[in-house]
């Protein structure tokens, strides 16, 4: 049998939750906004290679169960991507997939897979694992299953043999920015219409920074697509952005506005071919000081997520930030004077293991007096530890977690792992939630230009919000003492 012969399927896996005793699409796929763009990526690129390739997008159904895999019973390779948040939902249907069709192949790639190889290639039937970028392993892999043999030469490979040892090869080398240039378009002719409101798109790989709480692959190691080619990809995937809800991009690259001269010939392509474009995508507090970069990528902002993370100087430090409180403040007082506030998120983290309920509440305050000063929006969040980041490293030697939680079904908002990533009591965290919904409803009164509740996005630990039998006894035994002053922000 040639490549081409093979049945392959690509299968978008979502995080899964529990609905009574149905299993279906939860956290942040419950209401996913744009398509996965790893597998629709790669099923472009056998496409290239006239490999006939079907991607089936779990995400978009409303259960998740076992009858899924007689539905894919016909497939002989496919292919799974795992984040570490839907890893349960790859487990289980990898064990459905082999309960069914005990020969089928199952391929499993992604950031969970690039940090957990043994792990998993140990404890469940994973038949081979891609580490890194899958770009460059795919045919290589092919070809070794279908002659039987040279799998050692397949790069980032790694498999367990029958007498169960685990053999990784070399990583395959990161992607240049010209192949990054060369790469197929992501097959999304097959996109299902109107499930989704925006189109996924990257322009770069890589990431600049070394932060503390993320698990970015490949920090150090940023490569950018050249502006022009980046733009002509925008152009080609005209027919599938059609497809979508709200008709605009999410650019999901890590540094996408770091760069500011690269950002900004984007931009000046964008207005010479008087394209119809909006986007959404991250950004830096300090590639945001730029006011030209600000001029020429406003007209073009669908919405910016701008990582913030912290007021606290001791916080940014230990994260590894490279930005100070007076830089956020003066990038929120840019992108309000560039008329893309309400557009602007600037997005915070509180609770790390470190901060006291007393740091907390002098970081929302300022938090707070930003969104009122500026108009901005908040996405104000509880530190959950990242698999794979340095964090995550200190809980694991710390005891606090191990590899196997990530098994669990709904393991990130369980309460062993909060209690993993921030050292509050509960009575601290519901003190503190309070003052950020009274916030709420300051900013919802008093913000300019109507900005509504919206404003603050921001949700109890979750490991709380599914017991309220917790919360009513707080709340019984905090109607009896004072309640604090909520809002003490600058006047």
């Amino acid at each position: 049998m040639g490549c081409e012969e093979y049945r392959i399927a690509f299968v978008i896996t979502p995080i899964i939750e529990w609905d009574g005793e149905i299993l279906r699409p939860g956290y942040l796929d419950r209401v996913r906004s744009n398509p996965h763009l790893g597998p629709n990526l790669l099923a472009g690129v056998l496409e290239s290679h006239d490999i006939d390739v079907t991607v089936v997008d779990l995400v978009c159904r409303a259960s998740f169960e076992e009858k899924i895999a007689e539905e894919l019973e016909a497939y002989d390779i496919i292919f799974l991507s795992s984040n570490s948040t839907n890893w349960p939902g790859c487990a289980l249907l990898a064990c459905w997939l082999k309960r069914r069709n005990p020969r089928v192949i199952i391929v499993l790639g992604g950031i969970h897979a690039t940090l957990f190889a043994e792990d998993i290639l140990r404890r469940y039937p994973i038949d081979y694992i891609i580490r890194g970028e899958g770009e460059k392993t795919l045919i290589p892999l092919l070809s070794a299953i279908r002659d039987g043999t040279g799998f050692e030469r397949v790069p980032g490979l790694v498999i367990k043999t029958a007498s169960g040892n685990i053999i990784q090869n070399q990583i395959a080398e990161l992607l240049t920015s010209q192949e990054l240039d060369d790469l197929p378009l992501p097959l999304y002719d097959r996109l299902a219409e109107k499930q989704y409101r925006s189109l996924t798109i990257e322009s770069s790989r890589g990431c600049f920074g070394n932060c503390a709480f993320c698990a970015v692959p490949f920090k150090k190691s940023w490569r950018p697509m050249s502006p022009e080619r980046f733009v002509d990809k925008i152009e080609l995937l005209e027919s599938a952005r059609a497809k979508t809800l709200y008709r605009y991009f999410t650019i999901v690259d890590d540094c996408f506005t770091s760069d500011n001269a690269r950002a900004i010939a984007i931009s000046k392509i964008i207005s010479d071919r008087s394209l119809d474009f909006q986007a959404t995508y991250d950004a830096r507090v300090t590639d945001l000081l730029n006011e030209e970069l600000l001029e020429a990528i406003a007209p073009y902002t669908k919405g910016v997520l701008v990582g913030a993370e912290s007021f606290l100087p001791d916080t940014l430090l230990r994260i590894g930030k490279n930005i100070s409180p007076e830089s956020i403040e003066k990038c929120a007082k840019l992108v309000h004077k560039y008329g893309i506030a309400k557009d602007s998120v600037f997005s915070f983290i509180i609770g790390f293991p470190w901060e006291t309920k007393q740091d907390i509440r002098e970081n929302i305050s300022r938090i707070a007096h930003l969104s009122l000063t500026w108009g901005i929006q908040i996405y104000l969040q509880w530190h959950l530890v990242t698999p794979g980041s340095r964090l995550w490293n200190k809980a694991i030697s710390d005891r606090l977690l191990k590899i196997e939680d990530i098994d669990e079904v709904e393991f990130i908002t369980s309460e062993r792992w909060f209690r993993a990533s921030s050292s509050l009591s509960d009575e601290d965290l519901l003190y503190l939630s309070d003052i950020v919904f009274a916030i709420k409803k300051v900013v919802m009164l008093t913000a300019p230009n109507g900005i509504d509740n919206s404003a603050i996005t921001f949700m109890l630990p979750p490991h709380l919000a599914q017991h309220p039998d917790r919360i009513q006894t707080w709340l019984e035994a905090y109607e009896r003492r004072a309640r604090p002053n909520l809002y003490q922000g600058k006047q």
